[in-house]
């Protein structure tokens, strides 16, 4: 049963139709369905915690002039007026009187939702926060005062661990937890990370990441994607002998043989849990099969043909093979993995493969390469992933929802990372010197301009919500001559270009710049 109270309104308010409820004198007095109370709290209008039919739960419904709700697995319905885009379905959408999926948001698991005068504010539960809406009084708190007609990432909150959310008439708060601080060499960054992170409780590790490094004790947040970027690409080196990887290269797995401790791979958990719960990225290209253990979900064939299509496509084909080919075959349960000879079935060595066992065969050899033969590695890397993240909130993902969030994603629209972009002071989109940058920008390779990305947001890979979520600011450089080269402040995605006479220079200091010193630990 929900009820009303507070300010009085009618029942397509809440995108009901009139035969569903119940009306008094001040508006709605109750829902009648299978729905029940779990929380109350006083709102402007409503505020209250359900339950919804079916198999979602409804996390929260929070109106004021608009109405949303938003359910657990990850579904965020809005309704109501749409005159400042408190909707967030963009600017040409009318006003709508039934329940709208927001879909720039769909399949992020959310914490929180909450509606002010005429704007909106979301919550994930790894932390994001984003708004829309009404933004006369800066509300949004993206540092401009432009309503948004789609959710937007507030990029500041980033830097923050935010826990909650709360939107007045036209303010918005947010409280977020404190630091867990890392002191590091440069020059010794997995050595005093392993350290320092082994070393932490629980408690601890629940703080908003920061990193500084020993040599000048400074904060900030580009330190923290340096760690991550540089510790993966470190861990990720052949010499590290830290996973096995496939025949083209493209994604790792554990060693059926260790070459190290096991605790390296309890630090390579905690390394992306608490990537995961600071919301930054980090390239260890991992298979679902990772992701899908995470979550306690079955493997399957399909797993291993995406980490090696070779093999899994030749089970894929037994599978396939008439009965009468595969009692042909001469194939027996004795097999070859990561340069390992194996015994599928130990009590009957070589026992041959027939048309009656060989989906048996199939599962065994599945099961071996993805479990058994890493069952150690992977239990502690689960361990120190875990000490980070809470089960329960990771348990909410799908593991395709769950690679995305850690890896980020490959689907690069430039195009709309050009439309995005705002110019400061003096430059505009038609200034010479940014229609030189973007004739520049649209040679570059398609390494080049991952490349780019990772200069001007220390990630070359894209948030899991899409480009849509970059916006990149690109402004003069003071006080620059022709030698100068571009430069980016990452926390903030700011471009500050010289202003270059001819298309070559800038072709050659756009090149330099990217490529040059990624990271001051590189000489």
């Amino acid at each position: 049963m929900l009820f009303y109270w507070g300010e009085a309104v009618t029942p397509n308010g809440f995108g009901l139709k009139a035969d569903s409820v119940k009306l008094t004198d001040f508006g709605i007095g109750h829902i009648t369905s299978k729905s029940r109370i779990r929380s109350v709290c006083p709102g402007k209008r409503l505020l209250g915690f359900i339950r919804g039919d079916g198999n979602a739960s409804v996390l929260r419904l929070n109106t004021s002039k608009n109405s949303m709700t938003g359910t657990l697995n990850g579904q965020l319905f809005t309704w109501g007026e749409n005159s400042n885009g408190q909707l967030g379905l963009g600017k040409s959408e009318p006003s709508s009187r039934s329940p709208q999926p927001l879909k720039s948001l769909c399949g992020i698991p959310l914490a929180q939702i909450s509606a002010g005068g005429d704007h909106s504010f979301a919550l994930s539960l790894s932390g994001v926060v984003f708004g829309w809406g009404r933004n006369s009084s800066g509300q949004l708190g993206l540092g401009h005062t432009e309503n948004m007609f789609i959710p937007t990432c507030v990029t500041y909150l980033s830097q923050k661990k935010t826990i909650s959310i709360s939107c007045g008439e036209e303010h918005t708060a947010t409280l977020s937890k404190g630091l867990f601080r890392m002191a590091l060499r440069r020059t010794a960054i997995l050595e005093d990370s392993f350290l320092q992170l082994r070393d932490a409780n629980m408690q601890a590790l629940k703080g908003w990441l920061q990193v500084v490094y020993c040599e000048n004790f400074e904060p900030s947040d580009v330190n923290k994607k340096d760690f991550f970027h540089n510790a993966c690409k470190m861990l990720l080196d052949p010499e590290s002998k830290m996973f096995m990887y496939n025949d083209a290269k493209t994604l790792i797995w554990f060693p059926v043989e260790l070459s190290l401790p096991e605790d390296r791979y309890f630090f390579l958990g905690l390394l992306c849990g608490l990537a995961f719960y600071n919301n930054s990225v980090v390239h260890i290209p991992f298979p679902l099969a990772l992701f899908k253990k995470l979550l306690d979900v079955r493997l399957s064939l399909e797993d291993l043909i995406e980490l090696s299509p070779v093999e899994g496509g030749s089970l894929q084909y037994v599978l396939d093979y008439s009965d009468d080919d595969v009692d042909n075959m001469g194939m027996i349960y004795t097999i070859m993995w990561n340069n390992k000879q194996i015994e599928l079935d130990p009590n009957e060595p070589e026992k041959a493969v027939t048309s009656l066992n060989k989906k048996d065969f199939v599962d065994r050899f599945v099961d071996y390469a993805l479990n058994k033969s890493v069952e150690r590695t992977f239990q502690e890397f689960k361990r120190g992933f875990y000490k980070v993240c809470d089960r329960n909130m990771v348990s909410l993902f799908q593991p395709e929802e769950l690679r995305g969030v850690m890896l980020g994603s490959e689907e690069y629209d430039w195009n709309l990372f050009k439309q995005n972009t705002i110019y400061e002071w003096e430059f505009n989109k038609e200034h010479p010197t940014i229609v030189l940058f973007w004739e520049v920008f649209e040679e570059l390779s398609a390494q080049d301009k991952r490349d780019f990305l990772l200069f001007l947001t220390g990630f070359d890979r894209v948030p899991v919500l899409g480009m849509a979520q970059l916006r990149m600011t690109v402004r003069p450089l003071l006080n620059s001559t022709q030698d100068h080269l571009p430069q980016a402040l990452t926390c903030h995605s700011i471009l500050d270009l010289p202003i270059y006479r001819t298309k070559e220079i800038f072709q050659r200091k756009l090149t330099k710049a990217i490529h040059h010193k990624r990271g001051f630990w590189e000489d």
